[in-house]
């Protein structure tokens, strides 16, 4: 007998091997189901927010595509919207999945995500107008609080908002962004809307990525044009590690946690991660440290964290490991900052290109961040097929693409003169120090434990790998408790294995 979750049917075997904790997994089919149906039963509501914003005074008319016409993501659901008689003729309006997000067990993470990724498109219009995005339209929160651009407002209101804003500006006073609040959306649930990208000749570039790939051409534009992008989104030194907000007078704001994927994917299992919505880091090394508890506190709540007592011990003395190698992998110099703003989810799904591969756009600019810049690294999917698990077994298949990626990143980076220090030599030489599996350690849920023990751990001695011995005398530095939460855990396996059974036996 097989059941369900959201990407594919699992057997009894699957889910009992899986590193994922499977009772949550198979609940999320019907939460899925049961959040797209309040959706498509409010399309009118939908339609009439979305002419709304783009047309306050004389809203258009608007038609919610059908449910098959749906684009769902792994943290959101795009529905596309065509505009009648208005120079816009269709929008995306991006909805934040509560069940994926940790909305269940954390109240407010949905709009959590809306305003920071908000407040992403406000940065970057003010700060980096090169970078190829959608046009934000505007946003909802979830208690039905409506933001929309100013060039969409009312031409009333929008004669008093550019009157305030110049006024700002010869009094020298801080300018607030051009989001402003008006009406309300009539849903208990928030969005984003954007301006539609896709047109003829440009693609997403997953959908070419395999087959393309091997053309040098195609290959080095995209390289040029990702790594001007990274260059540009760096360029303004950043005071403290966080994610932007957009506050109650629509001033930008660095307060919020730095977000990222790892959060809402242990927040979304119920695991409080510690980190609260407005702690932001003034040093790289207190926020690796609170990476490092992280995985802490995934091995202590997740039920199926360890598959047995070798496993947990295993697991136990690498994150001691982590915590106690960690100031080797961050600079004491620039540990207090600056910071550099970086888009942590950019991927082949996330970009837009056009049929030389120059990117058109980039889409889905959540999990933006001031990060501490050791962890700006050269992404991982540049060599097609490869991933976390097959990089950190054979690391020798990505030395190539890396070089000729950091190479290309160089000769953008002397183009410009205003950088914060040389971020192509930091990029190359976190390679060659293995500091990008240290970070990959840091940041990926899955996968850590295999990374660290086969790139990282080498360094200070390869007999150490994987080896008992050493395993049995680091794991007591885990905590002081780690025998008691050892045993802990198999009983909470015992208890896991017995409750997925039981789901599969109904």
């Amino acid at each position: 007998m097989k059941k369900c979750t959201l990407r594919k049917e699992v057997s009894l075997h699957d889910a009992q091997c899986s590193e994922k904790n499977i009772l949550v997994e198979l609940d999320l089919p019907k939460r899925q189901q049961e959040f797209f149906t309040y959706l498509n039963d409010s399309r009118h509501i939908i339609a009439t927010a979305v002419g709304r914003h783009i047309n306050a005074s004389r809203p258009p008319s608007c038609e919610v595509s059908p449910r098959n016409k749906w684009k769902p993501g792994s943290f959101n659901v795009c529905i596309p919207v065509d505009v009648a008689d208005h120079p816009i003729q269709r929008v995306m309006i991006r909805f934040p999945l509560p069940h994926k997000v940790g909305e269940l067990h954390f109240p407010g993470n949905v709009d959590e995500k809306l305003v920071t990724e908000a407040a992403t498109y406000a940065w970057l219009d003010e700060h980096c107008p090169e970078v190829p995005k959608p046009q934000l339209l505007g946003y909802a929160l979830s208690n039905g609080r409506c933001f929309t651009r100013l060039d969409y407002l009312s031409l009333p209101l929008r004669l008093l908002m550019l009157l305030r804003r110049k006024a700002l500006k010869w009094l020298g006073w801080p300018i607030p962004c051009q989001y402003f609040s008006h009406g309300s959306s009539g849903l208990s649930t928030g969005y984003l809307l954007l301006e539609d990208v896709q047109k003829e000749g440009i693609a997403i570039l997953s959908d070419t990525w395999m087959a393309y790939y091997g053309e040098s051409t195609k290959r080095r534009n995209l390289f040029h044009d990702l790594a001007r992008i990274m260059l540009a989104i760096g360029r303004v030194p950043m005071p403290r590690i966080g994610s932007l907000t957009i506050d109650e007078s629509g001033y930008l704001q660095l307060n919020n946690r730095p977000l990222t994927m790892t959060l809402y994917q242990l927040e979304n299992e119920g695991i409080n991660t510690g980190i609260g919505r407005s702690d932001t880091f003034s040093s790289s090394i207190d926020y690796g440290m609170d990476l490092v508890n992280l995985h802490d506190q995934n091995l202590r709540d997740q039920p199926n964290a360890i598959s047995s007592v070798g496993d947990g011990k295993l697991q136990m003395a690498t994150f001691a490991c982590m915590r106690m190698l960690l100031p080797h992998f961050f600079s004491r110099s620039i540990r207090n900052g600056p910071f550099i703003f970086q888009l942590s989810d950019i991927h082949p799904s996330n970009l837009f290109v056009d049929q030389d591969w120059h990117i058109t756009s980039v889409i889905d600019l959540e999990y933006a961040a001031a990060l501490p810049r050791e962890m700006e690294v050269a992404p991982y999917w540049l060599n097609p097929g490869q991933d976390l698990g097959n990089l950190g077994s054979h690391p020798e298949g990505f030395n190539t693409v890396h070089d000729e990626f950091t190479a290309i990143f160089r000769e953008e980076e002397n183009y410009q003169s205003e950088q914060l220090s040389p971020r192509a030599k930091a990029m190359q030489q976190a390679w060659e120090t293995k500091a990008f599996f240290y970070q990959h350690s840091l940041n990926e849920r899955i996968g850590c434990i295999h990374l660290f023990q086969f790139q990282v751990l080498p360094l200070f001695e390869p007999a150490f790998v994987l080896d008992p011995t050493f395993v049995r005398h680091i794991m007591p530095l885990w905590s002081i408790d780690g025998k008691r939460a050892l045993a802990q855990k198999m009983r909470d396996k015992d208890r896991y294995h017995q409750a997925v059974q039981e789901l599969f036996e109904e």
